[in-house]
């Protein structure tokens, strides 16, 4: 369902009429001040920006030349094609201690919201949520927040 003023309403409406969806791509802005009731958000919860509540980054993917970064390694690396829009348990490639030592490499905590930002066919847009501690590949967004002040199952 899609939220708009009648004013908004209107413009979208004569824009369609003109066929001009078809050719260009417009921008109308939408008033969401009273979207907790518009969206059926329960009562006691509240509607923030990711900015508000966590932070977004993005991973790292260390250089494939180097072997002794991917070569028996032991930490979880997730890839855009782990992503399983749910729990993530198990990662298809592992990376090295070494690697992430040597690179920027970081370590998400469990609970972190992985989102693919690009990929290959049907991978753009995937998500999943860690079940285990891992590192990210430069593909992916992660959104980490204070688990006290949200619950990573209903981002």
């Amino acid at each position: 369902m899609i939220l708009m003023s009648e004013e908004n309403r209107e413009i979208a409406e004569d824009l369609t009429e003109k066929e001009y969806l078809n050719t260009e791509t417009i921008s109308v802005d939408f008033d969401f001040s009273d979207s907790n009731i518009l969206l059926n958000i329960p009562d006691g919860w509240e509607m923030k920006k990711i900015k508000d509540i966590g932070k977004v980054t993005s991973g790292t993917t260390p250089l494939r030349s180097n072997k002794t970064y991917h070569t028996d390694g032991n930490i979880p690396w997730v890839k855009t094609t782990d992503l399983n829009n749910s729990l993530i348990i198990n990662t298809e490639e592992k990376v090295t201690e070494l690697a992430l030592k040597e690179t920027s490499l970081r370590i998400y905590p469990k609970n972190t919201v992985l989102v693919a930002m690009y990929g290959g066919f049907n991978q753009i847009g995937r998500t999943g949520i860690l079940g285990i501690d891992a590192a990210i590949n430069q593909a992916l967004s992660a959104i980490t927040v204070d688990a006290e002040e949200t619950d990573p199952t209903f981002y």
